[in-house]
C-alpha cells in the first residue's frame, strides 16, 4: 500500500534501484531518474574536472575557485556578495 492507501505493483519495477527504495514509483519513472541521475553525475564530474584544471593553472586550492564561482553567482546588488569581499 501506498501512503496515500492507493495499492502498488512491484513486479515491474523490482530490477529498479529507485523502484526497490519506492516501489510506487513506476518502471518508466525509475529508468528516467537514472538517466537524469546519470547525466547529472557526469555534468559535476566534467564541471570538476574545468575547476581542478583552473586552479592548477593558478596555482591555488579548489576550494578558492569555488569560492569565486561562489561569489560571481551572486548579484552584484548583493549585500551578501559585499559582505563577502570584506
Amino acid at each position: 500500500m501506498a501512503k496515500n492507501g492507493a495499492s502498488c505493483s512491484t513486479s515491474s519495477s523490482n530490477s529498479c534501484a529507485f523502484a526497490r527504495r519506492w516501489p510506487c514509483i513506476g518502471f518508466a519513472r525509475c529508468v528516467a531518474l537514472q538517466r537524469q541521475r546519470n547525466d547529472l553525475l557526469g555534468f559535476a564530474k566534467r564541471l570538476d574536472g574545468k575547476l581542478a584544471a583552473i586552479a592548477q593553472q593558478h596555482g591555488i586550492a579548489q576550494y578558492w575557485v569555488r569560492q569565486v564561482c561562489r561569489l560571481h553567482k551572486k548579484k552584484p546588488t548583493s549585500t551578501a556578495l559585499w559582505q563577502r569581499w570584506n
